[in-house]
């Protein structure tokens, strides 16, 4: 499983998360701390996310899971790959297509 489809996964739990009524911590770090601040600003023009407008949920947890260290990667790739946690795939789309059609 790649970073990004982990990303994708990540994000797909919490939607679901939102919609079963549990409420969990949308994000795992605060980007507005000093510290957690530069290096997201770091990890944007690395990762080429442009500056001008809010990251999309992939991108900011592309960065969440940037700042993890291999074991904990391993763990969460394993939670994900669980097949009970494998429902019907949700279609991600990009920014611009989510606001196409309004």
């Amino acid at each position: 499983m790649t970073q990004k489809e982990l990303a994708r996964e990540i994000v797909a739990e919490r939607g679901r998360a939102l919609r079963d009524g549990r409420r969990i911590p949308y994000y795992l770090v605060n980007i507005n701390h000093p510290a957690i601040s530069a290096l997201y600003n770091a990890y944007k023009s690395t990762a080429r996310v442009p500056s001008h407008f809010p990251p999309s949920d992939i991108e900011r947890t592309l960065f969440e899971l940037s700042l993890l260290n291999e074991t904990a990667i391993t763990a969460l790739r394993a939670h994900y790959n669980a097949p009970e946690l494998r429902p019907s795939p949700i279609p991600m789309r990009s920014p611009h297509e989510q606001y196409r059609d309004l």
